[in-house]
């Protein structure tokens, strides 16, 4: 009986992601998308209830702890090269109602998968989930005016539910419930560590490492079963620390903080080429003579130097700064223009960026995404290595 309850639920819900994305439901797919992701989730937890092998439930929720906290540490540190991007939750366009439907459609994936077994299970959730991500502007869209952006999200969606899909057939619905929301959702909506790179290769770099992330799943799977002493709260705590920085980090955002990464030696030898500053919020009648301030020059760039003057006659406000190593001062610029004094100096964690940046429009800039790709799979290797020494 639950099963077939589970068949009707799937069946049910591939039915509403196909009227949705055609655009029949109108605005009322804004109110039905959290409910029906709620039901959908509440039908994996049924299915799964007295079900699943608990020691392949914690196995597969290991793993998928793992590879989670492997990727979001490899966009961390992507993020350190080419700079942070605000995510959608940050920024105010993912509600936690968006969420609740992004869980549904990872639900249906897992159930979908787990139902119909084998390759046909893989495609069904890879289907689904790309249904659940489609509207009737995006599909018209890539009908008349298919663009490289608009392929990259397909195959990101499309890559999405075979990877839960895998990792359902392998654990049960609910690791593979666990892995997608870990895995993609998680760095994609919650944390704020994405790096700042161009949308079509941020999203072939998210779909190449959920490739990886599935394949590890799906090889960890292939090891001989036991549970892990120790091993799960391990990556708890593992995790525990990339959320924490991620919490700050959005924290930072809001308030207005900015990182940035010093190009010149102007600054010479306070703060030298490659440094990363921490650039708080100023009002400028808070500055001091002498305090390092962040403003935007005449070419629209970031600049980082001392404030050396202040003058002010028939209301307006002129602030005059200049660069520890050069020899003339900065023509002066409004307060307007003012981003910031300079609070925090980390020596040489910007270098990355600038070699980066050097790097960025020859042909050198996607074998290095490649090379982030096989570091990201050298480390899940590692881990499969460790497990099976344990």
């Amino acid at each position: 009986m639950t099963q077939r309850w589970a068949r009707a639920a799937v069946a049910a819900a591939a039915a509403y992601m196909a009227t949705r994305s055609l655009g029949l439901l109108g605005l009322w797919a804004v109110y039905l998308d959290p409910l029906v992701g709620a039901l959908l989730v509440s039908a994996a937890l049924v299915y799964e209830a007295g079900r699943w092998e608990r020691w392949l439930l914690a196995r597969g929720v290991e793993k998928a702890v793992t590879a989670s906290v492997a990727v979001m540490a490899l966009l961390s540190g992507l993020g350190v090269a080419t700079g942070f991007a605000v995510n959608g939750f940050v920024a105010g366009h993912v509600s936690p109602l968006r969420l609740a439907w992004v869980a549904g459609v990872l639900a249906a994936s897992a159930l979908a998968a787990r139902l119909l077994g084998g390759a046909r299970g893989a495609a069904a959730a890879s289907l689904l989930a790309t249904l659940g991500a489609v509207s009737a502007e995006s599909l018209r869209i890539l009908l008349l005016h298919p663009g490289v952006g608009d392929a990259a999200e397909l195959l990101y969606r499309l890559v999405m539910g075979a990877a839960v899909g895998v990792a359902a057939l392998d654990y049960g619905v609910l690791a593979g419930l666990v892995f997608g929301w870990l895995v993609f959702a998680l760095p994609a909506y919650v944390v704020p560590l994405l790096p700042r790179l161009p949308s079509t290769a941020l999203t072939m770099l998210m779909a190449g490492t959920g490739v990886v992330a599935a394949v590890y799943m799906h090889a960890s799977r292939l090891e001989a079963r036991g549970l892990l002493r120790g091993g799960l709260r391990g990556q708890l705590r593992g995790l525990a620390t990339v959320l924490a920085v991620a919490l700050a980090t959005a924290v930072a955002l809001k308030k207005g903080y900015l990182a940035a990464v010093v190009a010149t030696g102007s600054m010479e030898p306070a703060i030298r080429p490659g440094d990363l500053v921490l650039i708080a919020p100023a009002d400028p009648s808070s500055l001091r003579l002498g305090d390092v301030v962040a403003y935007v020059g005449l070419d629209g760039s970031l600049v980082v130097h001392r404030l050396v003057g202040v003058s002010g006659s028939g209301g307006k406000i002129l602030l005059y700064a200049k660069g520890d190593a050069n020899k003339a001062t900065d023509p002066p610029f409004t307060p307007d223009r003012l981003v910031g004094r300079v609070v925090l100096r980390l020596p040489y964690l910007g270098l990355p960026q600038l070699l980066l940046a050097k790097l960025l429009g020859s042909v050198v800039a996607f074998p290095a995404l490649l090379a982030s790709l096989a570091a990201l799979a050298a480390m899940l290797g590692s881990g499969t290595r460790r497990v099976a020494s344990d």
